[in-house]
Order: C-alpha cells, then sequence, then structure tokens
C-alpha cells in the first residue's frame, strides 16, 4: 500500500526526474550494448547513471529506483518470447510469461542498488578510504553476486548478463579464466564506478556553487579520491594488455594431431509447424549434409538436440537412419534425442520416463554411450510439481515431461585412421551451456571439450539465438577447453579455449534458413586447468556475502547527553 513516504519516493520532484532520466539511460545504453545493436562500448558506461543513483539515494530510493531501471531493461529484453505465439504460445499466457519474468529479473537490479545504497551508507563516514572500497570492491562484486544468485535462484536465468556485452572482444575476458563470468561483468562495473566517480568530483563543486553551500577543503584526501578512478583504469588496462598476450602466446593455428568433427545444421522446423513431410525431407537433409561432410574425414560427427525428429532406443526408422549416417561418415556420430524409458510395450505399471538425451553411436551403428539432459526447462520440458500431480505432464507444450538426468556424462572416442589417441568430451543440451557448474563439473571429470546439442527453432527470428550464444561462449574460457554448439537452427559455431568463435553463418546475426556443417578442430594437448576450474565462484561468493552482510549490519544508535 502507497503511504506518504512512498509517494514521496515516486512524486514529481527536479531530484525524481534525475533518477527517472538515470534509470532510463542505464536501460537504453545496456540494451544498445547487447545484440541486436551491439555497441559493446556502450557495456562500459551502461551502470554509470544507475551508479550515480545509488551513491545519491537512501537505500530504499535505490532499491526502488534500481528496480525500475531493471524493467526499463528487461520487459524489452524478452521480447524474443513472442516468438512463442507463432509456435503456438496463446497470446495472453506469452505476455503474462514476459512481464513474470522481467519483474523477477528486475528485482536483482533492485536487490544491487539496495545493498550498494546501504554499503555506501557504511562507508561513507569512513571518508576516502571508504570510499576506495565501495568503489573498487563493493559495487562490483555486488553486481556480480546479483547476476550470479539471478542465475542459480529456482533453477536460474543466467541471461544477458553484462558481461556478454564484451562476448567478441577476446582479450577483454580472459579474466573468466580466474573468476568466470562474474568477474567480466565486475571488470565492467569497475570501470562504470570510475566514470561515476569522475562525474561525482566535476559536478560537487557546480552543486555546492548552485546550492550556496560553504566550502571546505578536500586537500587531505586529494590523493585518494584520484586513486579512486586511476586504479580502475589502470586495473582494466593491465587485464587487456594480460589478455592480448595470452592470446599471443595461444595462436588459433590448427595441428595435424587436432581432432577433426564436423557439426551438421538441418535447419528444421518447431515441433510446433513440423509435419510429417517435414520429418521425412529433414532427416534427408541430414544424410545429404553428412555425406558431404565425409569428405573431410572427421574424427566425429555432430548433429543437433532432437535432429532426428524421433525417439531412441526403439525407434527403428531412426536406428536406420543412424546407420546409414555413421557408415557413410566412416565416423561416430553424436545426436539428440527423445529417451523412452522403459519402452511403451513393457508389461506392469512402471511409469514412462523421458529424457531428453545426446546418443553417442560408433561407425557400424552400435550404442557407444548416452548423457541425459540435467536442467531441463520450466514450462517447457516439464511442468514444476508434474512429479507429484502427474495430470500436471499434459500440460506440458511438447507433450511429453522430461524426467532429468542425474550426472555428467564423460563419452570417448578414438581416431578414425586407428592411430593411439582418444578423446573425451562431455555433452551439453540446449540452455544447460549458460549454467557454468555444469560445465565445471564436467571438465573436472575429465572432459577436454564440451559439445552442445542446442535447438534455438521456437525463436527463430529473434535476438534469442545471438543472445544464448554469448552468454554460452564463456564456458570455453572459463574452463580453457573448446565448446562446440551444434544447432538445428541458431548459432552453430565453435569457441577456442581462448573465447575465440568461428561460425557457420560467418557473423551474418539474424541469417534464417541457414543448412550446411561447420568442419572445426579440439586441439590433441588440452591447456592446464583453470584458476575458475578449480575454484568456480567461491571466491566471489564469499567476498560478496561479506561486503552484502557489513551492508546488513545495523548502524549503532547514536548517543545524545
Amino acid at each position: 500500500m502507497l503511504n506518504h513516504k512512498n509517494f514521496t519516493r515516486l512524486a514529481v520532484t527536479p531530484a525524481n526526474l534525475l533518477r527517472l532520466a538515470a534509470a532510463a539511460t542505464t536501460a537504453i545504453l545496456y540494451s544498445a550494448a547487447l545484440p541486436p545493436f551491439n555497441q559493446q562500448e556502450c557495456g562500459w558506461f551502461a551502470l554509470v547513471p544507475l551508479l550515480l543513483l545509488v551513491r545519491q539515494s537512501t537505500p530504499r530510493q535505490a532499491a526502488l529506483w534500481s528496480g525500475l531501471a531493471g524493467l526499463f531493461y528487461w520487459v524489452p529484453a524478452l521480447n524474443w518470447l513472442w516468438q512463442l505465439i507463432g509456435n503456438g504460445g496463446p497470446l495472453p499466457l506469452v505476455i503474462l510469461g514476459q512481464i513474470g519474468l522481467a519483474l523477477w529479473c528486475a528485482l536483482f537490479f533492485s536487490l544491487f542498488g539496495w545493498l550498494a545504497a546501504l554499503l555506501w551508507q557504511k562507508l561513507r563516514p569512513a571518508g576516502a578510504a571508504g570510499r576506495l572500497v565501495a568503489v573498487w570492491l563493493g559495487e562490483p562484486l555486488l553486481w556480480a553476486g546479483a547476476e550470479l544468485l539471478r542465475g542459480h535462484l529456482f533453477t536460474g536465468f543466467p541471461w544477458d548478463s553484462l558481461a556478454t556485452a564484451l562476448a567478441t572482444s577476446p582479450s577483454f575476458i580472459q579474466i573468466a579464466s580466474v573468476g568466470g563470468l562474474p568477474a567480466v561483468s565486475a571488470m565492467l562495473v569497475l570501470g562504470a564506478g570510475a566514470i561515476a566517480s569522475i562525474i561525482e568530483r566535476i559536478a560537487e563543486p557546480l552543486i555546492r556553487a548552485a546550492s550556496k553551500a560553504q566550502r571546505y577543503s578536500r586537500t587531505r584526501y586529494s590523493i585518494l579520491q584520484s586513486l579512486e578512478t586511476f586504479i580502475p583504469l589502470l586495473a582494466i588496462i593491465a587485464l587487456w594488455i594480460w589478455g592480448v598476450n595470452r592470446l599471443r602466446s595461444n595462436p588459433p593455428y590448427s595441428q595435424p594431431a587436432d581432432w577433426r568433427i564436423v557439426l551438421i545444421q538441418p535447419d528444421s522446423p518447431s515441433i510446433f509447424a513440423i509435419t510429417e513431410a517435414d520429418v521425412i525431407a529433414q532427416r534427408q537433409v541430414l544424410s545429404d549434409q553428412t555425406l558431404l561432410a565425409a569428405v573431410i574425414e572427421p574424427d566425429l560427427t555432430v548433429w543437433p538436440e532432437t535432429a532426428v525428429n524421433g525417439s531412441l532406443p526403439f525407434d527403428p526408422a531412426v536406428a536406420h537412419l543412424i546407420k546409414n549416417a555413421t557408415q557413410t561418415s566412416g565416423s561416430p556420430l553424436l545426436t539428440g534425442a527423445v529417451e523412452i524409458n522403459p519402452p511403451p510395450h513393457a508389461k506392469g505399471s512402471q511409469e514412462i520416463r523421458h529424457h531428453n538425451s545426446a546418443w553417442l553411436f560408433s561407425t557400424n551403428g552400435l550404442f557407444m554411450g548416452r548423457y541425459r539432459k540435467q536442467h531441463l526447462v520450466p514450462f517447457g520440458e516439464y511442468i514444476p510439481g508434474d512429479k507429484l500431480i502427474p495430470a500436471l505432464q499434459r500440460l506440458a507444450p511438447t507433450g511429453i515431461s522430461c524426467t532429468p538426468g542425474s550426472e555428467s556424462s564423460i563419452l570417448t572416442i578414438n581416431r578414425r585412421n586407428g592411430t593411439a589417441g582418444t578423446l573425451s568430451f562431455s555433452p551439453l543440451i540446449c540452455f544447460e551451456d549458460l549454467f557454468s557448474d555444469l560445465s565445471r563439473r564436467a571438465v573436472n571429470r575429465g572432459a577436454a571439450a564440451l559439445v552442445n546439442l542446442s535447438n534455438d527453432a521456437w525463436f527463430d527470428g529473434s535476438t534469442e539465438p545471438e543472445r544464448h550464444m554469448r552468454q554460452a561462449m564463456f564456458r570455453a574460457v572459463e574452463n580453457g577447453v573448446p565448446l562446440l554448439r551444434c544447432g538445428n537452427t541458431g548459432i552453430t559455431c565453435a569457441v577456442d579455449p581462448l573465447g575465440r568463435i568461428t561460425r557457420l553463418d560467418m557473423g551474418a546475426e539474424g541469417q534464417r534458413g541457414l543448412v550446411g556443417f561447420l568442419p572445426t578442430r579440439v586441439p590433441a594437448n588440452r591447456m592446464p586447468p583453470t584458476p575458475y576450474t578449480r575454484m568456480g565462484d567461491r571466491p566471489l561468493i564469499i567476498i560478496a556475502t561479506l561486503l552484502a552482510t557489513i551492508a546488513l549490519i545495523p548502524r549503532p544508535l547514536s548517543r545524545h547527553p
């Protein structure tokens, strides 16, 4: 309920108009940094207005206006959900989903603003030294912590992180090998904080002159105040130089011992639009592209998620398709297909379970290994609570409710020419490549490469495939292993261990109807484990939690004589 104090926070005053302008400007700059605009330099400035707003507001004001900035960004940023309408999604539910998800994501903007303003309240009495802590550590790590929390809470939605503004700048994102994607976001906030401090220093004398406030000496803190901006900018330059040297030390040259892998993109229609004729045609596309790619003599051929438009292991048509493809290519085949377990004809009262799985077959079409998707899409691949209330399963948009897998699978192939050597890799399915913990777990178990089977056909024609790819590519840098993404539609690409991207569409974002294959290579010699692979997000969680705790500790009540 709006009381007088809440109304005052929203009242039309010069201060609130400035806060509104700051919130809107942050949303505009944030949007400009990401697809379809791709003005990555805006990523460095996107949070400057928001940080100025937070520093000049009470915690409640900061929470309110930061949340509004989040809404200004997230409502239009999620417009790719409207593609679901063309795939049978009811308009009211799509709108409700977009607004509900935007509100949820905006809460983390609000959480950041509230905690950052509280921290400023605690540290401001310490003078310039307190400001250094707030600018150098508080703002960057609280923002990164809020992004990390959004990526884990209630199944998680790690989407459109600030770091993705730099996804096409490998020299700036090498810090992800130490602190993951959150470290890149923190670096951008550190730079924005330095710019905000410069603006504050320029504006403060003007504001005091306009308000005729009594001037006071700042000579004592002038050096520390200069460090407030100089050190962050120096740190960013140092990280950039380190990134450039890291890239130069690991040139992207292929070697004779590299593993040759082919990624097939068939451009199948969405399951909501596909017909029996489409199924037959798309299976022929898979066979034709696999035959063409066989010229490269690959060690592994990869088809995307649900590529075969059928189920395994009991569909004879799918089994025949796979056997022919492996014999044609002369290589093992990794493909996505729905798994039915136990079989539909099983006797008794056993429940039929469906899994979204990745299957590995040998050169003669025999089963070699399987991975079951662990992180399912709520309201897409399953309905929350449907295992307790089976009737809910009928509401699943795909017609089936999947059961999640329990662990990462490490699959292994040998070289096609019979020479010594094996390649261990781990599949990820669809948006699992957004979740860093799944990739870390696989690499720690021995995966030398990550292979993502994806299907963005539900959102074909929107910015969703590009945004998906930009978030996913950080898994390669974080773990120092290649990430191969095989898409049904969307972005089929290979990301090397340092974040350099080779795309089937040659960078032509939004290109539709693309059918083809992407030959790529996986180095025979893998890089040493990265600090992030070993430690994960634990350092960030510890420090961000400490800062949040400091911010939340109540201030002691002042005593008056």
